[in-house]
């Protein structure tokens, strides 16, 4: 792989990008570490490599993220906010029910997908020689998908306390529906199985929460204990 640092737009030009092209060339340069991250690895994706393909100085990617390891959290990061970008618009439902249900199923539709699944892998594997930037990437990703449902719980219009109150929730919900369907994907079994499998976990785990009061409960911006 090329390892020389070309002009950080696409003029060529070494230095600097003026304001109005910052935007542009970060978001290549995720694109382009996405790709080679899911393709080559860790370890033989090199801010050189990137910058040659991204066709951004090496100095640029240097300004942005200290190191290796910061570059990836930025490409998680990116990647969760471009399904929470898709999965915002499916909040349509005129009931709290209504809203998890399809917030439910739009989170387990963008996680059970094979760039997802490959950057699970990825940070899993390299847990042990990284295990802030695997906390990190975790944190990003369950961060990501509780307050979206948590939002979904209190829907339109919520007050902070209201979100407060749907976040446990929120929280049982990822662990109980969405994790064992992401734990089934990382050891191989079909997606779109699991993603047939998900409509059924997900109305089931509404169901326990309504029966429970709990969308009630946060509409109210009550705070009682998650029951078992």
């Amino acid at each position: 792989m090329a390892t020389q640092a070309v002009g950080p737009v696409l003029s060529g030009r070494r230095g600097r990008p003026r304001a109005d092209q910052a935007g542009e060339v970060e978001e290549r340069v995720l694109e382009v570490a996405t790709r080679l991250f899911l393709s080559h690895g860790f370890d033989r994706t090199t801010f050189e490599g990137v910058a040659e393909k991204a066709r951004a100085g090496k100095a640029t990617l240097y300004a942005r993220y200290r190191n290796k390891e910061a570059l990836y959290e930025a490409v998680v990061r990116r990647r969760v906010a471009q399904s929470m970008d898709r999965i915002a618009s499916a909040s349509s439902g005129e009931t709290s029910k209504e809203n998890l249900r399809l917030v439910g199923l739009r989170l387990a539709e963008e996680i059970l997908v094979p760039d997802v699944i490959a950057l699970m892998r990825l940070t899993i594997s390299e847990a042990a020689r990284f295990p802030e930037m695997a906390m990190a990437t975790y944190r990003i990703g369950f961060g990501g998908c509780v307050s979206t449902l948590a939002e979904a719980i209190a829907g339109r219009g919520h007050t902070p306390e209201m979100l407060a109150a749907a976040t446990p929730s929120a929280t049982r919900f990822v662990e109980r529906v969405l994790m064992p369907l992401q734990m089934h994907a990382l050891y191989g079994v079909d997606l779109p199985s699991l993603r047939l499998r998900a409509r059924e976990d997900v109305a089931e785990a509404v169901e326990i929460l309504l029966a429970g009061g709990r969308l009630d409960n946060c509409a109210a911006g009550s705070v009682s204990p998650v029951p078992d």
